[in-house]
């Protein structure tokens, strides 16, 4: 799944056997190899590593403007006599929200202009303009602005739909630790902390967001209880995945890299 940006991938796992049956017919029944441990997911980076993030989406919608208004002038445009009508909305590096309140001028003779000014929005890039000779069909982007003020003379503009939803949302220059992950393993199953049955632990995956060549996670295994004398976990690394998808730990085919806390990359 991706997050605000970030790419997440899942990790789970089974640890179980499956017995011989003990009579002629019946069926194997799988028994846990673990009872139960804890799970540690370590990334590979030096501890306090920061990984500085350009435009990270912050997942917080900008609000469409307020405060539209409009003042008609007889003079400096070309606007025929009529009535118009205009909405703006507001853009980021993201999307474009919804419309702000819509204004209207009455205009006559064929010189006429409108002065539209509304308020800003907190982390608009820019503002698009919209007019419509009916209320509420504003089908013509007549500029895309980047002051709160524009003032309307005439221009054509071209054939356009208003967003229905909001696109746009708030993002920033930032850091990102990422920090170790502990989970748990219970009656043979990988888990979440305090989650029975729910084997969705999330990890951050290496994608181009990050800036990394590669990421490595060290997997260790604490306080482990088995159901028989064989000891069957040992620590290891597994290099992340790059996009969405899942890990089984329990996969004999799964490449398993040497475990190695202090082995930091970049």
């Amino acid at each position: 799944m991706t997050v605000n940006q970030l790419t997440y991938f899942t990790v789970t796992g089974q640890w179980y056997d499956v017995e011989s049956p003990n009579t002629s017919g019946s069926s194997n029944q799988p028994q846990f190899l673990v009872v139960s441990a804890f799970v540690e997911f370590t990334p590979r980076l030096a501890p306090g590593d920061m990984e500085y993030i350009t435009n990270l989406d912050l997942g917080v919608a900008l609000t469409p403007p307020s405060g539209l208004s409009a003042t008609g002038s007889t003079s400096g445009g070309s606007f025929a006599a009529g009535t118009y009508f205009w909405v703006v909305t507001a853009v980021d590096a993201n999307g474009e929200t919804t419309k702000s309140n819509e204004v209207q001028a009455v205009l006559t003779g064929s010189t006429s202009s409108v002065a539209l000014s509304w308020n800003g929005v907190d982390g608009a890039t820019g503002y698009n303009v919209y007019r419509g000779t009916t209320t509420t069909n504003e089908n013509k982007l007549i500029t895309t602005v980047t002051t709160t003020s524009y003032t309307d003379t005439g221009t054509a503009g071209t054939t356009a739909t208003l967003p229905t939803t909001n696109t746009a949302e708030r993002s920033a220059n930032t850091s990102l630790v990422l920090a170790p992950i502990l989970a748990r393993i219970y009656n043979g199953e990988l888990q979440t902390i305090n989650q029975a049955g729910t084997p969705n632990i999330q990890l951050v995956a290496n994608s181009s967001v990050l800036g990394l060549s590669s990421l490595i996670y060290d997997v260790s295994f604490t306080n482990v209880v088995y159901a028989s004398a064989n000891q069957v976990l040992k620590n290891f690394a597994f290099t992340a995945l790059t996009t969405a998808g899942t890990v089984d730990l329990s996969d004999p085919t799964l490449t398993r890299l040497q475990y190695n806390l202090t082995g930091y990359t970049q």
